[in-house]
């Protein structure tokens, strides 16, 4: 039963996560679109970075970088909102 209850979200953490999530979407679209597909294949759609690089036809130093753009410019928007600090790590 405590692994159960364990794996299970309380209410305001699922919306804590919805509201996240929502301002997540918001922020994607004011990134450069490379960063921003990168950013969604491997965060949402759970490829690899050699995977993405294949698919992006990029090779995996350029994929890595692009990630880690997306990343910082994300967590730069999220800190202007209160949700995380500039140089923390939350994505």
């Amino acid at each position: 039963m405590s692994r159960l209850s364990s794996e299970v979200m309380r209410p305001d953490e699922i919306a804590d996560q919805r509201e996240l999530s929502e301002i997540v979407d918001e922020v994607l679209p004011q990134i450069p679109e490379d960063q921003r597909v990168t950013f969604i294949l491997y965060i949402y759609v759970g490829l690899s970075l050699p995977e993405i690089a294949e698919v992006m036809e990029a090779n995996l130093p350029t994929t890595k970088s692009r990630l880690r753009l997306a990343r910082e410019k994300l967590r730069v928007q999220l800190s202007k909102r209160g949700i995380a600090e500039p140089d923390g790590e939350t994505l």
